[in-house]
């Protein structure tokens, strides 16, 4: 097989796994009244969150989700900042929003807002 061929096969196979990738239904499943784990502080950002009753100590209770619109493109971590907090209740302590990369590989556009 010619070389050239296995790259661009190699290429295409690469964005075809690139484009399939999904968040973890962890973190696409939350509504509000739903409570979580607290999460460790990752560097890459939080890839799945643990559901949890309400009543147990360390938990998260979401306040509030709703997706970031008007970009066709990543608007920068400056904008989705702006949006996350202008969105959110005031008593929110946490924000869970998009990352470049989730907004490019998965078309991740919502924010959850924890208290």
């Amino acid at each position: 097989m010619d070389l050239k061929l296995i790259l661009i096969a190699g290429v295409f196979s690469l964005l075809l796994a690139a484009c399939a990738r999904e968040l973890d239904s962890s973190l696409t499943t939350l509504e509000t009244g739903d409570c979580v784990k607290t999460p460790g502080i990752a560097i890459d950002g939080v890839d799945s969150l643990k559901h949890i009753d309400c009543s147990e100590d360390g938990t998260m209770l979401v306040l509030h989700t709703f997706d970031i619109s008007g970009y066709e493109e990543w608007p920068g971590d400056a904008n989705v900042t702006r949006v996350s907090d202008s969105g959110c209740p005031p008593r929110t302590n946490y924000v869970l929003s998009p990352t470049e990369d989730s907004w490019n590989s998965a078309d991740d556009r919502e924010v959850v807002c924890f208290e």
